[in-house]
């Protein structure tokens, strides 16, 4: 083939991927989509900021002799962190109506040595262990009382005493903190690979019916160029938006994490776009007229399934094996880096085994673009 044509239809190609991503970014499900999930953490933050700070804690009632506690208590839920809330009850029977209704979280009568608690669904074991510390503090203020020693003096020293905490610089994300964020980034890998499997399907109906010119690779590579560019785009700015949020809500992990989670998620991304974008055009070629949402429907079924399988352990062997398998590669080896699990060289072998796939895909695919000769 002359250089020249070569030339021209590589140009052809990077304008129209261009035109692709312009419309990705402007129409259909790229503004659709991420609207709809930045209003989701939007409402997510504004709930936590206005709602749920109100609802969270625990309110706790108290009666009769059990008022003594009412302090004692309350230094206790704030030297332990606890949002607790103490309120003083004139009788038995309003504490206990509460209760019932729903309103009040516990409620407390009997001596500070004997205390009673009555609850609607359960007692919370943080607010079961200070009061178990409470009255055991009472009990031993009697004890010290009746020996002739001044309780007070012993209350002070036990509450001088404290325990020196030393944290790591910069500060180390807890298992549980790297597990949250490695779901975040699978969620995030599921909404933009599915949206671009719909994306690239759409673009190819679009196609249809155009004779010769639908057939040519350039066009069905540059709707595929144009909706991977749209869905990374997408994948950066929802992580920044639902890093913003988790920094709102309180429940954000040390920032290098989540930066480097999110550049992982964005790696893999690109990684999983060469090989589900394929699936796409297999399953709806342009001129085949059946259009379907099997792309979308196998990235969701394959999240889910490796979610499922390697989250609760991602340590585990199955989570490991599960790591090689390119449909899967995409979702296991991110939660396997986020926490911390996956070495180097099996990350490397993963993104191979995964190019590898995806490369028969493409030739399977572009076989199935070659025009047809009469």
């Amino acid at each position: 083939m002359p250089e020249s044509v070569t030339r021209q239809r590589e140009s052809t190609t990077v304008a129209t991927a261009a035109r692709q991503l312009r419309t990705h970014l402007h129409t259909g499900y790229f503004i659709t989509s991420t609207t709809l999930v930045l209003a989701a953490l939007t409402c997510v933050a504004l709930l936590h900021v206005s709602v749920f700070r109100e609802l969270g804690g625990t309110t706790v009632g108290v009666t009769g002799q059990a008022n003594a506690i009412t302090d004692p208590l309350r230094r206790a839920a704030e030297n332990a962190g606890e949002d607790l809330r103490v309120v003083r009850y004139p009788d038995a029977e309003g504490g206990r109506a509460d209760v019932e209704r729903g309103v009040l979280d516990v409620f407390v009568s009997g001596s500070a040595a004997n205390l009673h608690a009555l609850t609607g669904s359960g007692l919370d074991d943080s607010v079961r262990s200070l009061l178990t510390g409470v009255t055991r503090s009472e009990i031993v203020a009697a004890k010290l009382a009746e020996a002739g020693a001044d309780p007070a003096t012993a209350q002070d020293d036990v509450m001088a005493a404290e325990i020196e905490v030393e944290t790591l610089q910069p500060a180390v994300a807890s298992r549980g903190e790297r597990s949250i964020t490695a779901l975040a980034v699978v969620a995030l890998l599921v909404v933009t690979l599915a949206g671009g499997g719909v994306v690239v399907v759409r673009g190819l109906a679009r196609l249809r019916g155009r004779g010769a010119a639908a057939r040519q690779r350039s066009f069905v590579v540059a709707t595929v160029a144009g909706a991977g560019l749209a869905g990374a785009l997408q994948l950066v700015v929802l992580g920044a938006a639902a890093l913003v949020v988790a920094v709102v809500t309180g429940v954000a992990p040390p920032s290098g994490v989540a930066v480097t989670t999110l550049a992982w998620g964005l790696v893999w991304f690109g990684l999983g776009w060469t090989f589900y974008a394929p699936v796409s055009v297999l399953t709806s070629p342009p001129w085949s007229g059946r259009p379907t949402g099997l792309p979308a429907a196998l990235v969701l079924l394959a999240a889910l399934g490796t979610t499922m399988a390697v989250s609760p352990q991602p340590d585990s062997p199955t989570a490991f094996v599960l790591s090689f398998v390119p449909p899967l590669s995409p979702f296991a080896v991110p939660i396997r880096i986020a926490t911390g699990v996956a070495e180097p060289i099996e990350v490397v072998v993963a993104a191979a085994l995964t190019l590898a796939a995806a490369a028969l895909l493409a030739r399977a695919a572009r076989t199935t673009l070659r025009p047809a000769h009469p």
